[in-house]
C-alpha cells in the first residue's frame, strides 16, 4: 500500500506516494515501463494541456533529493489543470484551472479523457488505496453530489487530504486505524462541509 502524504505549498497539490516492499520493487523493475523518458526517482509527468507533477519517493536519498529541490521544481505553479492516467501508475490526478483552460478541457475532453464519461473523476487502485477527484462548475458539481454514495460506495472510510479553492482539487486517501475511526465520526461533518464549497 502506499502512505499518501500531501502538501500545498507552491503547487497547490503535490502528492508522494512512498511505497514499501514489494511494490517498491515492483516500481523499480517496472521503472522504464511506467515512467518512460523519466531519469530518476523523481517524477514529473506532463501531459498536453494537463501539467501535472507527479513524486514518487522510494527510500532515501530520493526522499532527501526531493525536499532539497521543492522550490525549484514548483516555481511558479498557481492554479492548474492536471490529468494523468495510467494502468500501471497507481495513482490518476484530476485538478481544474480557471477559463479559459475549462473551456479547453470542454473542447478536448474526448482526447484528453478517453474513456471517462463526465468532468467527476473517480480513481480506485487496489494498490495505491487513494482516490482522486476533481469538480468542474455546475451541473458537474450537482452529479457528484447525486452519485456521491455510488462513487464510494467500497470505501468504509477515507481522509480529505487536500482542499483548495483555486485549484478546486480534492483528494482521498484510505488511512488505517485508528485514523479510519477518526474518520468515520467525522465523515457526516467533512461531507457538509465540503458541499458547502464545492456544490453550487
Amino acid at each position: 500500500m502506499y502512505h499518501c502524504a500531501v502538501t500545498s505549498a507552491d503547487a497547490h497539490v503535490t502528492i508522494f506516494n512512498v511505497l514499501l516492499s514489494p511494490e517498491a520493487e515492483i516500481l523499480t523493475k517496472n521503472e522504464k515501463k511506467i515512467f518512460k523518458n523519466l531519469a530518476t526517482n523523481l517524477r514529473s509527468v506532463t501531459s498536453g494541456i494537463a501539467h501535472v507533477t507527479i513524486f514518487s519517493v522510494l527510500p532515501s536519498p530520493e526522499a532527501k533529493i526531493l525536499t532539497k529541490n521543492n522550490k525549484k521544481i514548483f516555481p511558479n505553479l498557481a492554479t492548474y489543470y492536471c490529468a494523468v492516467t495510467s494502468a500501471d501508475a497507481y495513482v490518476t490526478i484530476f485538478s481544474v484551472l480557471p477559463l479559459p483552460e475549462t473551456e479547453i478541457l470542454t473542447k478536448n475532453k474526448n482526447k484528453i479523457f478517453e474513456n471517462l464519461a463526465t468532468n467527476l473523476r473517480a480513481v480506485t487502485s487496489a494498490n495505491a488505496h487513494v482516490i482522486i477527484f476533481s469538480v468542474l462548475p455546475s451541473p458537474e458539481a450537482k452529479i457528484l453530489t447525486k452519485n456521491n454514495k455510488k462513487i464510494f460506495q467500497n470505501l468504509a472510510t477515507y481522509h480529505c487530504a487536500v482542499t483548495s479553492a483555486n485549484a478546486h482539487v480534492t483528494i482521498f486517501s484510505v488511512l488505517p486505524s485508528p485514523e479510519t475511526e477518526i474518520l468515520t465520526k467525522n465523515k457526516k461533518k467533512f461531507l457538509k462541509i465540503w458541499q458547502q464549497i464545492y456544490v453550487r
